[in-house]
């Protein structure tokens, strides 16, 4: 062999070794909701306003679909919320959470894989895995979400496999951004 055609095929291989490390370093767009809540997407999201009360963050890539949806004013009325004990609170949001849920695995027709409650300070964050056939995905493909109350809107994150493979670097680091 020829001593460019080694140093080609060297480079060539380092480029396939580190591409995976290269992609997932490449600078995220962090997108600031109501100025209370920041999340970062691979690229600026195009913004939809659905009503006053509703906006969505979305954006999609080769792999994986991204979005962010928001109610605001979520708790009505939340004047009966917020005297609430901090115990009864918990247990209102837990409930709150699990109903936005299982509407959006009925609305769907999505099949439940996995629910969790995790703690962040007194934020509860109600993380779902389902199966979602959207056919904009390319059939059924599983979606992951978080689901947040906070100051009384209601945010949804999730993020959506395209294709057959699991894209766990991507999904890790727009739910880590929150």
């Amino acid at each position: 062999m020829k001593y460019t055609t080694v140093i080609k095929v060297v480079t060539g291989l380092i480029v396939l070794i580190l591409s995976p490390y290269w992609a997932s370093s490449q600078s995220w767009y962090k997108q600031e909701i109501l100025n209370e809540i920041s999340v970062e997407f691979p690229n600026v999201p195009e913004r939809t306003q659905v009503n006053p009360k509703v906006q969505s963050y979305d954006f999609i890539t080769e792999c994986c679909a991204f979005s962010v949806g928001l109610v605001i004013n979520a708790i009505e009325p939340y004047d009966q919320y917020s005297k609430l004990s901090d115990t009864d609170k918990v247990k209102f949001t837990d409930a709150f959470l699990n109903n936005v849920a299982a509407g959006m695995i009925r609305e769907g027709k999505q099949h439940l894989i996995s629910a969790a409650n995790r703690q962040l300070g007194k934020l509860l964050i109600k993380e779902v895995v389902f199966s979602d056939k959207d056919p904009a995905l390319k059939g059924s493909k599983k979606r992951y979400s978080a689901l947040i109350l906070f100051n009384n809107h209601l945010y949804t994150f999730s993020c959506w496999d395209r294709d057959d493979q699991p894209h766990q670097d991507e999904r890790k680091r727009f739910f880590q951004s929150i």
